[in-house]
């Protein structure tokens, strides 16, 4: 069998399965990698299952059960996050992918992806099945391997040091988040297609709209909703304006959390609808 659609977009409890973006609101703070406002030391350790909806026509339909373990580790002396997230697809496909930040400042140090396929499945010519990231400041390389064994390498310079969109949701949940507060935050996302070095650059406008509930196991959880508006970095330009309805998208972050309970309640834009779900 040959698998056509073997990738999943940016989650990215996440970052949005819709890639959208929305210039600076007004009175937003400008951040940069390293500002004291986004604080790694407010992430703690949490694991959590998610279902992840599409929008089909007037239908939302499951595509995906996302997974995903979060802890604070050392790696080489230096205190670290570690992200574990698998995403089983319905088509069989399961995405597995670590990430690692530095647990301070959120800055991402290191990526791996790989998939892994039904028995039998085969990915059409030049789609990786395995590849690295490693990022250092304004700059980050990739190497891909494909299921022949075909390998590529090269390196991406960005504008500016930035965050990695794949794990945007705790950079938002790492904000002194409060009613009215506001944040325009540097985002990259690898953009190139496979065999190729690309970086698609944002500047995400995040912020708060208010206390929400949001439903968990049959209970109601309240949560900070946080609406993300996306706009290019160097032009400005918006794309994708913030909130539930619209292409950029919200979270919700948790405002009392308890024991491993995720950060991430939820994520939901126009196309996509990613639930916290109880584990099996």
């Amino acid at each position: 069998m040959r698998l056509m659609n073997v990738l999943v977009v940016g989650l990215t409890l996440f970052g949005p399965l819709v890639l959208a973006p929305s210039a600076s609101g007004a009175g937003a703070k400008e951040l940069k990698v390293g500002h004291k406002h986004v604080d790694g030391r407010r992430i703690k350790a949490h694991s959590g299952r998610w279902s992840m909806k599409a929008k089909m026509g007037d239908k939302w339909v499951e595509n995906a059960v996302v997974i995903e373990e979060t802890e604070r580790a050392k790696v080489d002396g230096k205190d670290v996050i570690r992200r574990k997230q698998t995403i089983e697809r319905m088509d069989g496909i399961v995405v597995a992918t670590t990430c690692i930040l530095e647990g301070k400042t959120l800055a991402p140090m290191s990526q791996t992806k790989d998939l892994q396929l039904p028995a039998g499945a085969q990915l059409p010519p030049g789609i990786p099945i395995h590849t690295e990231w490693t990022y250092e400041g304004k700059k980050y390389r990739k190497a891909e391997r494909t299921q022949s064994g075909e390998s590529t390498d090269g390196a991406v310079d960005l504008a500016a040091p930035m965050f990695e969109l794949n794990v945007f949701g705790l950079v938002v949940a790492a904000l002194p988040l409060r009613a009215g507060y506001s944040a325009v935050i540097p985002v990259a996302m690898d953009g190139g297609a496979p065999g190729q070095c690309k970086a698609t650059q944002y500047r995400v406008t995040a912020t708060v709209f208010g206390k929400e509930k949001v439903s968990f196991d049959g209970r109601q959880l309240e949560a900070w909703r946080v609406d993300t508006s996306w706009a290019d970095y160097e032009s400005g330009e918006v794309t994708s304006p913030g909130g539930p309805d619209k292409s950029g998208g919200a979270y919700w972050i948790v405002s009392r959390r308890k024991g491993k309970m995720p950060h991430v309640l939820r994520y939901k834009n126009d196309t996509a609808d990613i639930d916290l779900i109880p584990m099996p």
